[in-house]
């Protein structure tokens, strides 16, 4: 019996499983979710961005169509995240901008609709969440690093993330005027599923 167990729990690791079946010693079967949570992110979230315009200027930013799903382990640790953009959604209050940001030497939307964000390394230092992600944007995936904190706000869970990427590491071109460094800003809301 205990081979059974231990091979249930191995099948159901490798695979990513969260529902396994548990043998019990009438010979039913019950099924265990290993007290993982689910969560999609609330619609009233921000899936931002800024960057300096000038070297002094601001520019800001955020994607209007959004969607994610977020894990936590009984112990309420993140056991993954994930995240999709959809790059016709940028916002930036400027329409000519917005329209540029769409073009080929930036996200190139006709080419690549969607970014995506994945987590691939969690952990937790100092009462911070440290997410490693492959970030797919312009059809590149790098990995970056993001920082950040898990909470309460409004009865929901949050978890506020920040990271710094460089354009030029997913071959975005853009523009003489705007800085090539840009920061991804995540403040998002939770629902439990």
């Amino acid at each position: 019996m205990k081979k059974i167990l231990i091979c249930l729990y191995f099948v159901s690791a490798v695979f990513g499983s969260n529902n396994i079946e548990i043998p019990t010693s009438d010979n039913s079967l019950k099924v265990s979710n290993n007290g993982i949570k689910r969560y999609v992110v609330d619609n009233s979230s921000y899936i931002g961005f800024k960057s300096h315009k000038f070297a002094f200027v601001g520019v800001e930013g955020y994607f209007k169509t959004f969607s994610g799903n977020l894990a936590l382990n009984s112990d309420g640790s993140i056991a993954s995240l994930d995240g999709e953009i959809i790059i016709k959604s940028v916002f930036s209050d400027d329409e000519e901008r917005d329209a540029h940001l769409l073009e080929a030497d930036f996200l190139d939307e006709a080419k690549y609709p969607k970014g995506f964000l994945q987590s691939k390394k969690i952990e937790v230092t100092d009462g911070k969440v440290h997410i490693l992600c492959d970030l797919t944007l312009h059809g590149k995936t790098q990995e970056v690093p993001f920082t950040g904190v898990i909470g309460e706000k409004d009865g929901k869970l949050s978890l506020d993330l920040e990271a710094k990427i460089d354009i030029r590491d997913f071959e975005i071109q853009g523009s003489a005027i705007v800085s090539d460094s840009l920061s991804i800003i995540l403040k998002t809301l939770w629902n439990e599923i």
